[in-house]
């Protein structure tokens, strides 16, 4: 898949229906960073969750905030 981004070059990653048009600028770096992870962590299979961190950062604050009864990020 990265190679098939480098080939697209800066055009037709900006052109490409996959890839949001806010996100052209930063779909190398993050390919990068997920190059990096593989080689450390090898795996045959990947799975992409868009919203996971922000839920994660949710989840936390109103389990700190005491509005989750029995959340999974007591503190």
């Amino acid at each position: 898949m990265i190679r098939d981004y480098l080939q697209l070059g800066p055009e037709g990653r900006r052109t490409d229906p996959r890839i949001g048009r806010d996100r052209h600028a930063l779909i190398m770096s993050g390919a990068a960073i997920l190059q990096a992870l593989m080689r450390i962590w090898p795996t045959d299979r990947l799975s992409v969750a868009d919203r996971g961190l922000r839920e994660g950062l949710l989840y936390a604050q109103m389990s700190a905030d005491g509005v989750l009864e029995d959340g999974p990020y007591l503190t």
